[in-house]
């Protein structure tokens, strides 16, 4: 291979790894459910040295608020929630219905890029929302868990 060819190839080789989309990281979620029965909600903030879970629900308003740190492994779990119920595609959804209930939800994801993703709805949800409420309890089922039996 002559030297033009080998220069060409390399410029192509750092073009595209420059133009990779870089890898964004969950650095926090706040995420509310109010249905007739409860409201609670969650609110996770990374931060360079500790990973923070937040909770409260009316059902156990005489515990206060739980504060726990969160493993990465944690926040590997809520990303695999997010991209499985397809949350990103939900950015902007804010869809208000009349209903029986009054069932409602608020959730904003911010990442270290700065882009976000913001969903509101009342007796409206988006496409796989219950899959996501349901993988997120189920993820912070033991946090909550062990902060009752404190």
């Amino acid at each position: 291979m002559n030297l033009r060819k080998i220069s060409i190839l390399l410029s192509l080789v750092l073009l595209t790894a420059c133009n990779q989309p870089k890898e964004k990281h969950l650095i926090s979620l706040s995420y509310v459910s109010r249905t007739s029965e409860s409201t609670y909600y969650y609110t996770l903030e990374r931060e360079e040295d500790s990973s923070l879970f937040r909770f409260a629900s009316d059902i156990y308003e005489d515990r206060g608020e739980c504060v726990m740190y969160l493993t990465n492994e944690t926040w590997d779990y809520i990303q695999n929630a997010i991209d499985a119920s397809k949350v990103e595609k939900w950015n902007g959804f804010n869809e208000q219905t009349e209903g029986d209930t009054d069932d409602s939800f608020s959730l904003v994801i911010v990442y270290d890029d700065g882009s976000e993703i913001t969903a509101d709805g009342r007796n409206s949800f988006p496409r796989y929302y219950s899959e996501f409420a349901t993988n997120l309890d189920v993820i912070f089922e033991t946090y909550i868990l062990l902060w009752l039996n404190e």
